[in-house]
């Protein structure tokens, strides 16, 4: 095996490790729209409550028939790192799911095998110069 690909092995293996969380327990954030601006868009995550959670958390984004968005980030019992189109309680919007701790703040969940594929892509370019 060349160094280049020592390097982009150890590049991966270093991200997986560094990506290991508590098997016990999530961090997440629990706040909505309702309550607290804070809980909006663009999200800081100052000043909010952090619980936490046996599985994952969720972030759900939906408007109502008068235009009213609301935005609720709390402990979720899903698994899958996916987001999900559907109504509830008057609203339409998305639920997206994850299972790292304080996932929850962002627009759409980061997934492990983005920044892997960053990674491989990034050591493919470099080796083809």
């Amino acid at each position: 095996m060349t160094n280049f690909a020592i390097s982009c092995m150890t590049l991966l293996g270093l991200h997986a490790i560094l990506s290991v969380q508590n098997v016990y327990a999530v961090q997440c954030y629990a706040c909505n729209t309702f309550l607290t601006e804070d809980c909006k868009d663009p999200f800081s995550g100052v000043g909010v409550r952090k619980d936490e959670c046996e599985t994952g958390c969720v972030k759900m984004k939906g408007k109502n028939s008068k235009g009213y968005e609301g935005i609720t980030r709390s402990c979720s019992d899903r698994t899958d790192n996916k987001c999900k189109s559907g109504e509830d309680l008057g609203f339409e919007g998305e639920g997206c799911a994850c299972q790292t701790d304080l996932c929850n703040s962002a627009e759409r969940p980061f997934r492990f095998w983005t920044m892997a594929a960053g990674v491989a892509s990034i050591c493919a370019v470099l080796r083809v110069f």
